[in-house]
């Protein structure tokens, strides 16, 4: 790695100010993501916030007034050499060329260990765009509830995205999909959203969902405002409050937008079969619109009393992890779809355990997130031809007992 000292901060000092103005208010969020174009100083931008952070109570600490990471100060060196204790580096190796499980592994044992001297402890993944799937899920589960005192920084290079999503979401229409689901949380996901949208020269049958997701009352009303700016539409279709977080004051602000008409809909989420319990008394207490909950082939759980409380109180369920997160296709691999499944035009796994979720009777959707073409193209064949019955589903689940 070049030494930190020699990055040389150009045409971002306003940002670094900006991070650290909100760092010393203390309303610094726990994760960030730096999106753009390669070679515009994302990682750069990332070493000198992680040297101000880290030296703060250090003798040399970072020079604020010039933007210079000082070479005399501790951190200065720990970080240079990748072992300072409040500090954990990923990026992709160079021989496989992406960012593996293993590393995340390593993660997960770093992030449980306690911060050293209760200083603020500091995650950069470089080049997150090289995250293999199982990578990426395992991640995931980190970021969305990360320990207290921990810092996420996530570095991209979104040269071609823009694009490729594109071709992917003109995909989506096409086969007649409509609901596209992003929450805050997702990066810069909801903006990249708004950029395909625009470069979409056909009509389309959008169904948009959204999400608050922040425990302060007030950043959720801003999240909601944020997010139409972003999607480029006037009015969301559906707002949920993500993983139920803040529940309480958030349902009644999306229940007034409601009545004022900015959204049509609103919704709770949990995912990964947590918070149920939570869940299942906000549909008994609130009129919510939709829920959205974790099932699939496998994961089953809500089939006890979310799925059939859905039906009877008549909300929308969106099943999430219908892959259980790629998870299922690794328990297939290598084995061929049944022959009684082909017969029922089901010629792929994708297609197996996606028409096993949409099929329930509760179901509304499934959200199966991908950015491949080929991938959108299996996913989407589920909505066509025959849907299986109890008898056939009962043969899936069997086949599915991997």
């Amino acid at each position: 790695m070049e030494s930190i000292k020699q990055l040389q901060l150009i045409g971002l000092n306003n940002y670094l100010n900006e991070f650290c103005r909100i760092y010393e208010n203390k309303i610094f969020p726990n994760k960030i993501l730096l999106s753009g174009k390669k070679g515009i100083g994302k990682s750069v931008l990332s070493y000198h916030f992680i040297n101000f952070v880290l030296s703060q109570n250090e003798k040399n600490k970072y020079d604020i007034t010039n933007n210079k990471i000082n070479e005399n100060n501790k951190s200065y060196n720990l970080i240079n050499n990748n072992v300072h204790p409040n500090f954990f580096l990923i990026k992709k190796k160079s021989e496989k060329n992406k960012i593996e499980i293993s590393q995340i592994r390593e993660l997960r044992n770093f992030v449980n260990k306690s911060s050293f001297n209760n200083i603020l402890r500091i995650i950069l993944i470089d080049d997150v765009e090289y995250l293999s799937n199982d990578a990426s899920n395992s991640l995931l589960k980190l970021i969305e509830e990360p320990n207290s005192n921990t810092l996420f920084i996530l570095v991209r290079d979104n040269t071609k995205k823009i694009l490729e999503r594109t071709k992917v979401l003109e995909l989506f229409f096409n086969y007649g999909g409509a609901l596209i689901d992003s929450s805050p949380m997702y990066g810069t996901s909801e903006r990249v959203i708004g950029k395909c949208l625009s470069n979409i020269e056909k009509k389309y049958n959008l169904f948009s969902a959204s999400k608050v997701w922040t425990p302060n009352t007030w950043h959720g009303v801003k999240q909601l405002e944020n997010s139409e700016k972003l999607w480029k539409v006037k009015n969301l279709e559906l707002m949920q409050v993500h993983n139920l977080v803040n529940y309480e004051s958030h349902l009644e602000n999306l229940f007034q937008f409601k009545n004022e008409g900015r959204i049509k809909y609103v919704g709770i989420t949990t995912s990964h079969g947590w918070r149920h319990e939570k869940a299942i008394k906000i549909m008994e207490k609130y009129d919510i619109d939709f829920v959205q909950f974790t099932y699939n082939i496998v994961d089953r759980e809500a089939e006890n009393y979310l799925l059939p409380l859905a039906r009877e109180k008549k909300i929308s369920v969106i099943a999430n992890r219908p892959f259980q997160g790629g998870n299922l296709f690794n328990l297939v691999k290598n084995k061929p779809i049944p022959d009684w499944a082909i017969n029922y035009s089901i010629n792929t796994w994708a297609n197996f355990f996606l028409k096993y979720v949409i099929s329930h009777n509760s179901v509304t959707c499934a959200i199966p997130a991908t950015s491949k073409t080929a991938h959108m193209q299996q996913n989407m064949q589920a909505m066509y031809g025959h849907y299986p019955d109890a008898r056939l589903r009962k043969m899936m689940e069997k086949a599915g007992e991997i």
